[in-house]
């Protein structure tokens, strides 16, 4: 079963938060470290051209600095699964979003979180991109999922 199978409430992601929250401090600040250390690898890629048969000093410094980004890119695919298993899906490391399948009268749908948000807020479409987040409905927090049908 994987996090689309998994149909939430917008109570149910909300009671995940505080799980969520801790997966996403770390995710994001990973990313960050990951993408910029990318960058420099590419930059000393740029500067000091190497050959696989040469060895020099750069040399080392590029293996060490992939090793590195090799590792920290497999804690990012634990962190995602982690979110996986409480029915989330990591829809943007950069920034953290995060989404859980749901359903809103009876269209399949994601609820839509972000860091810094004290709970779940926003909602989309499966066909919407990422950033066309639309505000949930007030009170929908504590419906089941019939009785936010019933009043949208």
């Amino acid at each position: 079963m994987t996090a689309e199978d998994i149909i939430l409430t917008v109570q149910q992601v909300n009671q995940r938060l505080p799980l969520v929250r801790a997966i996403v401090r770390d995710v994001v600040g990973l990313k960050a470290d990951v993408v910029e250390r990318q960058s420099r690898l590419q930059e000393l890629r740029d500067l000091h051209p190497v050959s696989e048969s040469e060895q020099t000093p750069w040399a080392e410094e590029v293996t060490a600095m992939q090793d590195g980004l090799a590792e920290d890119e497999l804690r990012l695919i634990v962190f995602e699964s982690e979110l996986e298993d409480v029915g989330g899906i990591l829809a943007d490391a950069r920034v953290g979003l995060v989404e859980f399948a749901s359903e809103i009268d009876g269209r399949s749908v994601v609820l839509s979180w972000l860091p810094g948000e004290s709970e779940v807020s926003y909602w989309r479409e499966l066909s919407d991109a990422i950033t066309e987040r639309r505000p949930l409905l007030q009170g929908v927090a504590d419906m089941t999922v019939q009785e936010f049908r019933a009043e949208t």
